[in-house]
C-alpha cells in the first residue's frame, strides 16, 4: 500500500539542541486498495544527533472501527534506506538552518 506522509512544520519545537518535537501524519493515497486506517497521527520526539525517534502520543483513525488512541513507543533507529529516512532528514535539516 502507497502512503502520504506530512509533519506540521509550524508546530515543531526545540526542547534541547539535538530534540525536536514534532506532529507527524501518514495517510494511505486514494488509489491504495484494502485500506485498513484512513489516518495515522503521532507527536514524535526525534532526536537528530543519533538518528532515532519515538512516539509520544498519537491515534490511528480506521475506516471500519473506532479511533484508537496510542501511548509512548520505544526508541526507533533509523537505517539510511528506512521509510521514515526521508521524514527525519527532511526535518533534522530544518532545524540546523
Amino acid at each position: 500500500m502507497k502512503y502520504d506522509f506530512y509533519y506540521d512544520k509550524d508546530s515543531i519545537a526545540n526542547p534541547d539542541k539535538d530534540t525536536l518535537l514534532i506532529w507527524y501524519k501518514s495517510i494511505p493515497q486514494k488509489e491504495a486498495e484494502n485500506k485498513v486506517w484512513i489516518e495515522y497521527l503521532e507527536l514524535r520526539e526525534v532526536d537528530c544527533s543519533r538518528r532515532k525517534y519515538k512516539r509520544l502520543q498519537g491515534s490511528v483513525t480506521f475506516e471500519n472501527k473506532a479511533m484508537e488512541q496510542l501511548g509512548e513507543s520505544s526508541w526507533i533507529y533509523l537505517e539510511p534506506n528506512d521509510l521514515d529516512s526521508a521524514f527525519y532528514d527532511t526535518a533534522c535539516k530544518k532545524k540546523n538552518r
